[in-house]
């Protein structure tokens, strides 16, 4: 599994079986539920004494930090199509033409079509004319 592509279940599973229940919940409760790390410890069952250093400790291990990132690929992957539907209903009904208009210029970006990057070249430096007439 690269970093781009979403995990498929047993790829998912097998980064989950890694972790202890409460670790699971701590990271589902920061994809789904967009907590900080304290308050998805303590949800998790963690004590409120102790949920931010647990929360901390168990955020900063390898095992966790993949579990963490894949979770978040599959939820990408997921919501991917809601948010291009949501991007073709801006551009296609939406009253106002500002939207219109970055929601059809992200669509075009997410198809590959981009703008050139636009560049700025300064030369900075002396020039020295000399004419010699004969």
């Amino acid at each position: 599994m690269n970093d781009l592509t979403p995990p498929n279940k047993s790829e998912l599973d097998a980064l989950a079986h890694k972790l202890t229940r409460r670790q699971r919940d701590m990271v589902a409760n920061i994809v789904n539920h967009g907590m900080n790390g304290t308050n998805a410890a303590k949800t998790a069952g963690y004590s409120d004494a102790s949920a931010v250093v647990i929360a901390s400790k168990t955020l900063a291990k390898p095992h966790v930090q993949a579990y963490l990132n894949a979770l978040t690929m599959s939820a990408f992957g997921e919501r991917g199509a809601k948010a291009l539907h949501a991007i073709e209903r801006l551009m296609t009904s939406s009253k106002s033409d500002y939207v219109q208009l970055e929601a059809a210029k992200d669509m075009a970006n997410r198809a590959g079509w981009q703008p050139s990057e636009r560049k700025q070249i300064t030369v900075s430096g002396d020039v020295s004319v000399r004419i010699e007439l004969d």
